[in-house]
């Protein structure tokens, strides 16, 4: 659930588990893929894109929909997004969606929708796609009374108002810009995001390409510009 609601506190203890899992010496194929999807959640959260990449590559061989209580597909969208891979990540969701319609798996269907949406939205520009999504996600939440996917698709509605992040940036990249306006440094921008210091150089680097941003200063301007300074 880190990853849907940003809770990123327990993410090292999850790659941990994983890892351990991993490294037994006899490893059963359901735990196996349970672990490496473990570690691509984390590698996600945590922003590390190269681990995320080589899982995606790993996952990618798998044929694994969601009897594991998720669907392989909507892992695979989550990463190939977060890689900038965005036609490949609709592919993704897309498959995951016919699937788990078919099969009435609402409540990952409800998240696979919510990422589908956010994807549509923000990187595809199809404006009645996403809103499409995102309603379909609303009302799953509202029926099964899903609290976080309901809290997600609120906050991405903003009560009515679509509300799109400037330049094709992240989640992620928001709240590491939202840092930086703030005057943070990369490590307190890393102790307050519960990730490594490198990992936000990384972040900063795509903000600067993005945004046309020179200087940490450029892109605190642009973050004031776009209302996402507080």
């Amino acid at each position: 659930m880190a990853y849907e609601t940003g809770d990123v506190s327990r993410i090292a203890l999850c790659h941990q588990a994983a890892r351990r899992a991993l490294d037994q010496d006899v490893v059963w194929p359901g735990h196996e893929l349970s672990a490496r999807v473990g570690m691509a959640w984390a590698a996600v959260v945590g922003g590390d894109t190269e681990e995320a990449r080589g899982l995606y590559d790993q996952l990618a061989e798998i044929r694994q929909s969601h009897s594991l209580g998720y669907s392989l597909q909507r892992v695979l969208g989550i990463i190939a997004a977060e890689n900038g891979e965005h036609s490949r990540a609709a592919r993704h969701f897309q498959q995951a969606v016919e699937t788990l319609r078919a099969d009435g798996t609402r409540p990952e269907l409800g998240w696979t929708c919510l990422h589908y949406g956010i994807l549509l939205r923000d990187q595809l520009d199809d404006a009645a796609g996403a809103v499409a999504m995102l309603a379909e996600a609303g009302q799953i939440a509202d029926d099964l009374e899903m609290r976080p996917l309901a809290e997600r698709v609120a906050r991405e509605f903003g009560g009515g108002e679509r509300h799109t992040r400037p330049a094709g940036l992240t989640e992620r990249e928001v709240a590491v810009l939202q840092l930086v306006a703030q005057g943070l440094a990369n490590k307190e921008v890393a102790a307050e995001l519960g990730i490594a210091t490198n990992t936000v150089a990384v972040h900063l680097r795509n903000i600067f390409d993005k945004t046309g941003a020179k200087s940490r200063t450029e892109a605190a301007m642009f973050a004031t510009r776009h209302g996402l300074a507080s």
